[in-house]
Formats: structure tokens, C-alpha cells, sequence
């Protein structure tokens, strides 16, 4: 709460040159909240993603693996997966602790995560147009449409992809908002974003 203080701008030199208007020092905090907030969502992002492709890891060797080891790995990814056997894939004679689908989302924000360094705007499309596919997949279960294995691992990485790459537009667009952040601006953003 500013109260009646006045808040001074920090010229790039250090030097305070002139006293903040109460709306000025009201978009000067908001634009720090909204950097730490950025930076918030980054490092889960990044953490998320190691651990996403750690789990992934552990899932595929522990299909090869002891058997005592491998129903612990089942039990801890039946948190995250209902491991139905015919929607898994199989390696060894074993099915994998994750199915097809929940391998293709941890995956996706793998990809997603690395791949959104340079991200443009026709691969935000692209993507977005490929997570409406896997959600018509998902939509095709209740007709009694079975999509094969392969199909639900691709429609997994496309939502992945878009979890990771949502993920990523949020931190830019609030990592690199202007120092008197408003809210016309961000959404001028995010309608040059989607354009």
C-alpha cells in the first residue's frame, strides 16, 4: 500500500529524477509483481519440464528393469495415469507405466519447452491447431471411436506443446511489458500474439 508516499523514478543512472504520479507508481509496482510473477511461472515451467522428462525416463527403464522396481514406478506414476494396459505401449513383453497419451504430454512440454526459445507466430498456430485435433481424439471416445495408440501419443504431444508454449507467451508477454504496464497494452499484445 503506497499510502501518501511519494515514490521517485529510478533514472538507468541511478539518479532519482523526478517524484511518480500515485497512477505512475501504481503501474511501476504492477509492472514489478508482474516480473515476479514472470519469473515465477518460469522457473515451474523449467522444473516441471525436468521433471516431466525425468519421469518419462524413469518410466521407460523400469520396463526393463527388476520387478520390484518396476511396480514401484507403476505405483507412483498411477498418480498421473490410469495405465490401462491396451493403451500403453509395451516394451519387453511389459507395458510402460504411462500410456500412450500421458507419454505424449510429458514429451510435448519437453518439446515444447526447448522449442518455444524461438518461437514464432505460425508455430503458435500450428500447435494450437494440432491440440484441436487431439481434442477432437479425446471427443471421438464417447462415439465408441478407439484411436490407436500412436494417434494418442501425437495428440499428447500436441497438448504438451501447447501447455509449454502458453506457458512461455505468458512470461514473455509479462517479462517484457513496458515500465508503465497497462492493461489496453497487454492485450494489444496478446491480439499481435494470436494474429
Amino acid at each position: 500500500m503506497l499510502g501518501h508516499q511519494t515514490m521517485m523514478f529510478q533514472s538507468p543512472a541511478g539518479h532519482a529524477s523526478r517524484p511518480l504520479s500515485r497512477q505512475a507508481a501504481r503501474s511501476a509496482t504492477a509492472f514489478h509483481m508482474l516480473n515476479g510473477l514472470a519469473l515465477a511461472i518460469a522457473v515451474l515451467s523449467a522444473a516441471s519440464a525436468v521433471f516431466l522428462a525425468y519421469e518419462t525416463g524413469v518410466a521407460a527403464a523400469s520396463v526393463l528393469g527388476s520387478d520390484a522396481h518396476y511396480q514401484r514406478v507403476r505405483h507412483f506414476a498411477a498418480h498421473s495415469c490410469h495405465q490401462d494396459p491396451s493403451r500403453c505401449f509395451w516394451i519387453a513383453g511389459r507395458p510402460l507405466p504411462i500410456c500412450a497419451r500421458c507419454l505424449g504430454i510429458r514429451v510435448g512440454v519437453v518439446v515444447g519447452l526447448v522449442g518455444s526459445i524461438r518461437l514464432r507466430r505460425r508455430i503458435v498456430a500450428v500447435i494450437a491447431v494440432l491440440s484441436l485435433l487431439a481434442f477432437a481424439d479425446i471427443g471421438l471416445k464417447p462415439l465408441g471411436i478407439d484411436s490407436p495408440n500412436v494417434w494418442r501419443l501425437i495428440a499428447g504431444m500436441a497438448l504438451g506443446s501447447l501447455a509449454a508454449t502458453l506457458c512461455v507467451c505468458c512470461v514473455r508477454l509479462l517479462w517484457h511489458s513496458p515500465r508503465r504496464w497497462t492493461y489496453d497494452h497487454a492485450i494489444g499484445k496478446w491480439q499481435r500474439l494470436i494474429a
